[in-house]
């Protein structure tokens, strides 16, 4: 929530820039004609109009390669580059012009916007359930040595990556499945999911 927050933030100082400062962000970058201005100012507003939701999908692709989806991220992260933008760039302009240019932007930017969402959504929806699922079991115990990789740690406690790293993100740790976590931070979200610790 903390990450989705400080993204929107930025995202919105940048869409503010560029929606209510265009000409001294193009200035920056040369000079032209009133025309040339004219369209540069109407074509930056436009492609980056939804330029506020597009760190949700940079996010979102980072949170599953942490998780140890690496390709679902890859895919997420490719999703507004490749798989939209690429396609609405040439297939626009055939129904709207140049205009459909412009308007390739802001289409890509939102659907790779509302994937993300969905897609979190059900990852979020089955770490709640497998929570619920081990909230129902015995207590579980589990012994750690003084370094654990983050996969193995998940393993020992029968819970997803997923599960794992958002506790460790609770704590202010930041690692993916495959990097190594001391004792005192695998002991904490071991304790977390209810099992009893015992140091090797």
């Amino acid at each position: 929530k903390l990450a989705i927050g400080c993204a929107l933030a930025v995202s919105a100082v940048g869409w503010a820039l560029f929606q209510f400062c265009p000409a001294q962000i193009i200035s920056l970058f040369g000079g032209g004609s009133d025309l040339y201005y004219e369209f540069a100012i109407r074509f930056m507003r436009t492609f980056l109009f939804m330029v506020l939701v597009m760190g949700v999908q940079i996010l979102s692709s980072n949170f599953f390669s942490a998780i140890g989806k690496p390709i679902k991220g890859a895919l997420l992260s490719l999703t507004r580059q490749v798989f939209l933008l690429v396609p609405l760039v040439l297939l626009l302009p055939l129904k709207f012009g140049i205009d459909g240019i412009m308007y390739a932007g802001p289409v890509a930017d939102f659907t790779a916007f509302v994937i993300s969402v969905i897609l979190i959504s059900i990852e979020m929806r089955k770490i709640r359930r497998l929570e619920a699922e081990r909230a129902r079991r015995p207590q579980l115990s589990v012994v750690l040595p003084d370094e654990i990789v983050v996969f193995d740690l998940a393993a020992k406690l029968h819970a997803t990556n997923a599960q794992v790293i958002k506790k460790l993100m609770s704590l202010g740790i930041m690692a993916s499945a495959n990097q190594t976590i001391e004792y005192d931070a695998a002991a904490l979200v071991a304790e977390d999911f209810g099992a009893k610790v015992t140091r090797e």
